[in-house]
């Protein structure tokens, strides 16, 4: 075979084979750009906001945490009505906030939630009870060995106040995982049962607690009142 012969092989399989790279390259490329997810620069905000009739004299700072992955509080005078949490991840959250007093003394509390997950801009309206009157009672619950609103399915509470020396029966419910809770409760003379359900029915329940006395706009804290299976 003439150097010439095999010279004019080699050329041909040198550009079977450059064509074959050209190829792959390009379905790489393309496939590459299918594939490739270009982050967008802006993050969304969560905007929370309340009404100035919840900041009536006696009121101080508003506490508000987002609550997702992380958390992050923040706390501004009731006066700056909201909260603007910037460019923060795509994802879901807990919004949790409390008023106080000028003592630092929480008096109220408001919750929500909201999905960034498409990315879109969410605003929370927080109502800390101006429209009707503040608070005037709050309680917190826990659970004896160990137990969790997790551990046993309990998913909401109920807070059943019964009246002595002729008040009327009030009940009340709050998601488990919102303690403390605060409640406005009409005054008289009560006892507090406070009972934890699944879908079901009753998972855990407290015993009675002792009588105390709702008069007026004061705040009664009731404490921690701990339930049993």
């Amino acid at each position: 075979m003439s150097k010439a012969s095999r010279s004019s092989r080699t050329s041909e399989s040198s550009l079977r084979r450059g064509d074959v790279l050209v190829a792959v390259a390009v379905a790489s490329l393309t496939l590459g750009g299918c594939m490739r997810i270009y982050p967008d620069p802006e993050l969304p905000d969560v905007v929370t906001e309340w009404s100035d009739v919840d900041c009536r004299p006696g009121t101080g700072n508003v506490v508000v945490a987002l609550i997702g992955t992380t958390r992050t509080e923040v706390t501004v005078p009731c006066a700056d009505l909201g909260v603007t949490f910037a460019d923060v991840a795509r994802e879901q959250y807990r919004v949790e906030a409390f008023l106080e007093d000028t003592t630092g003394e929480p008096i109220s509390r408001s919750d929500g939630e909201v999905d960034l997950r498409n990315g879109f801009d969410e605003t929370v309206s927080l109502y800390f009870g101006g429209f009707g009157g503040f608070s005037n009672v709050r309680v917190s619950w826990n659970f004896t060995n160990g137990d969790t609103c997790e551990s046993i399915d309990a998913e909401l509470m109920n807070l059943r106040f019964t009246g002595t020396n002729g008040a009327l029966p009030f009940e009340d419910f709050a998601p488990c995982v919102l303690t403390p809770h605060f409640g406005t409760v009409p005054d008289g003379t009560y006892t507090l049962v406070i009972t934890a359900l699944d879908m079901r029915g009753t998972v855990a329940r407290s015993a009675e607690s002792e009588e105390f006395e709702i008069m007026g706009p004061e705040l009664v804290d009731l404490g921690i009142i701990t339930l049993s299976r």
